[in-house]
This record gives C-alpha cells, sequence and structure tokens, in this order.
C-alpha cells in the first residue's frame, strides 16, 4: 500500500464534493467552540469539584460523539449517501449511545499506559518542584529530572502505540454499523497491529501542510493580534479536516481488503 495512492483515491472522492466537506467541518469546529465554551465557563463558575468533573466528563462525550459524526457526514457525502452538511447532528444523536460504548471500551483496553502516564508526568512535575526549590522531599529528587523526562517521554510513546491501535474504530462502525463495540475494538487492533508505521507515515504526508499554515498565520501576526487568528486557523483545519477524514477512510479500506484477501488465502489451504 502506497501513501501516495490512498491519498490520490481520497482527492478523487472529494472531486465536486469539497464545499459541502469543508462547509460541514466548519460547522463542526463551531459547536466544539461552544462546547469548549461552555466548559470554559464551569470551570470558573462551578466551586463543587465533583459537580465539575461530571459537567466536564459530559461535555468530553458529546465532544466525542460529534467527532464520529462529523467522520460520518463528511464520508456520507463523499459517498453520494447524503447531500446535507447538517446530518452529522442526527448521526450524532442515533450513534450517541452505542459510541459511547466504544469509547469506553476503548478507554478501559488503554487504561494501563493511560495510568503510568498520568504517574509519570506526576513524578517529573515533583522533580522539577524540587530541581527549582533545590531540595528533595518524599520520594521526588532533584537529581532524578533527567531520568524522569526520559521515562515520562517513554511512557508517553507508550500510551500513544495504544491509542494509534484503535484510531480506526470510527471508521469500521461507519462500514459496519451492525458490530459490537468489542468485535470493532478488537478489528482496529487487528489491522493496526502491523501498520501503525505506516499510518504514522500518513500523518506525516500531512505535515507540509500544517508548516504552511504556520506560515501564513506567522505573517497574518505581522498585521492582526495573534488572539484574532484563532478563525484563520480554523477555518485552515475545517478545510483539510475533509481531505484527512477521506484519507484516513481509505487508508481502512486498503487494509481491510489486504485483511480479507490473507483469509481467503489462508481458507484456500
Amino acid at each position: 500500500m502506497k501513501i501516495t495512492e490512498v491519498k490520490n483515491t481520497a482527492r478523487v472522492k472529494l472531486s465536486g464534493k469539497c464545499i459541502k466537506c469543508c462547509s460541514s467541518s466548519l460547522l463542526y469546529f463551531i459547536i466544539i467552540a461552544l462546547i469548549t465554551y461552555f466548559q470554559t465557563l464551569a470551570t470558573n463558575k462551578i466551586e463543587n469539584s465533583i459537580v465539575l468533573a461530571i459537567v466536564q466528563a459530559i461535555l468530553l462525550l458529546i465532544n466525542w460523539v460529534f467527532g464520529y459524526g462529523i467522520v460520518a457526514n463528511i464520508l456520507d457525502l463523499t459517498n453520494d449517501k447524503t447531500s446535507s452538511i447538517t446530518d452529522f447532528i442526527n448521526s450524532t444523536i442515533k450513534n450517541s449511545v452505542k459510541y459511547t460504548k466504544i469509547g469506553l471500551r476503548v478507554l478501559l483496553k488503554i487504561l494501563i499506559p493511560l495510568l503510568i502516564f498520568l504517574f509519570t508526568a506526576f513524578y517529573w512535575v515533583g522533580t522539577q518542584i524540587a530541581r527549582i526549590n533545590k531540595i528533595n522531599f518524599l520520594c521526588f529528587n532533584q537529581n532524578l529530572t533527567i531520568l524522569a523526562s526520559f521515562v515520562w517521554a517513554l511512557s508517553g510513546i507508550l500510551l500513544l502505540y495504544y491509542i494509534l491501535k484503535y484510531t480506526l474504530i470510527a471508521y469500521i462502525y461507519y462500514e459496519n454499523p451492525n458490530l459490537s463495540e468489542k468485535e470493532i475494538a478488537d478489528q482496529s487492533n487487528n489491522l493496526m497491529k502491523k501498520n501503525i508505521g505506516k499510518f504514522i507515515l500518513l500523518l506525516l504526508s500531512f505535515l507540509h501542510w500544517f508548516l504552511l499554515a504556520a506560515i501564513i498565520l506567522l505573517i497574518l501576526n505581522l498585521f492582526i493580534e495573534i488572539q484574532y487568528l484563532t478563525p484563520f486557523a480554523v477555518l485552515f483545519y475545517s478545510i483539510l479536516r475533509p481531505y484527512f477524514v477521506v484519507s484516513k477512510s481509505e487508508f481502512y479500506n486498503e487494509l481491510n481488503d489486504v485483511k480479507i484477501e490473507e483469509i481467503k488465502k489462508d481458507d484456500s489451504k
């Protein structure tokens, strides 16, 4: 599988549908911006930590299911299953319960590396405080800052590895909505097992677009104050997101086709 072929197929599918896909993506970011606003408002207004944690969890959940909604809507638009840019709201509501269950299952799958990452991050902060104050307290030693940084980075790589194993769940669910939550998570794990490197190459193939955006934003910053550049960044990512979503979908299709061929060969033996 060549990354260039995956992206070429994605461009063909997006041909003539870019405006609708980008408009849908922009609407999604507006909704996410509103969710973020309410999350910030809740953080500033709610004093009870338990209530605040519940509110933030609900908002995070809404963000999660809307993430699937926009993926499904972009794929529907490119596959001519819909012509409406607002259908992702219906898709979000319709699939919210099952996609939440999928998310909880994935969270359980990555829970151990996540806890390791959080613990090492906490320990790194402790060693930094010890180094700045030139003291040692409890188990935090100022001389262990470099070791703590290395372990934290290593745990971050481990967490990223586990997250990438389940990066295809939205696309598997889109193509196979009747599969159980366990089957969807397991299929993503199996497909990505030997293909995480290829997926990273796919991610890196979009790097030049982000570098171009950074250069444009730096130029705009000469004339516009930095706090007013957010709409430009959102507009850029709204344009790029459909290209990335469809490319990722094609990446999944390629992996799935290879897997089916391998199963057929095994059955024929």
